[in-house]
């Protein structure tokens, strides 16, 4: 397993080894003392898993307060991975990562708490898992247009399928910073 960081303090990049036969492959997605010696310390308290159709866009959600990490990754299909920094005390605010992630390469993201994410299907589908480290509150539930000008993010489409809570997202600017994650600035 190879684990890299990212530009956004708080975000890796995991590549798992895979173990091919003739039978097709097997790879470990998760095992508590291999990532913790990678230093991804949190306590998972939830799986999720979505199914989404090709063009279709997740995101960008964050979880307000104390926050959460994830461990995502897409076990069918193919996406591409956006994570973007909204920590208001981070020297990178408002900057955005991305990646492709797919089940040929079994990459996975890590995200810190206080980061969003979002993914838009490249493929004919994707089946997302994540691990979280909060379990699911809908009040502090929070999100950023996907599309923000300020953010800039390179998307691979400019008419995806989007939800219209998603599409109801305000402009990072307009989000008062105390409804933004409030993580230690240990963290950024």
């Amino acid at each position: 397993m190879r684990i890299t960081d990212q530009s956004i303090v708080g975000v890796k990049l995991i590549e798992p080894q895979t173990f091919p036969d003739g039978r097709g492959w097997f790879v470990e997605t998760y095992q508590s003392e291999r990532y913790r010696d990678a230093g991804i310390t949190d306590a998972f308290v939830q799986d999720n898993f979505s199914f989404s159709r090709q063009n279709v866009l997740r995101g960008l959600h964050f979880v307000r307060g104390a926050s959460q990490a994830q461990l995502f990754f897409v076990s069918s299909g193919e996406a591409f991975a956006v994570v973007a920094d909204v920590r208001p005390s981070s020297p990178t605010f408002g900057h955005w990562w991305s990646t492709v992630l797919d089940t040929r390469t079994c990459r996975q993201v890590y995200m810190a708490p206080g980061l969003a994410c979002g993914f838009l299907v490249t493929g004919e589908h994707a089946c997302m898992h994540y691990k979280v480290s909060r379990a699911y509150e809908p009040e502090i539930d929070g999100g950023v247009f996907w599309n923000d000008p300020a953010l800039a993010i390179e998307w691979p489409t400019t008419a995806p399928n989007v939800s219209a809570r998603d599409a109801a997202f305000p402009m990072l600017s307009d989000i008062p910073a105390a409804l933004l994650p409030q993580v230690e600035d240990t963290m950024c």
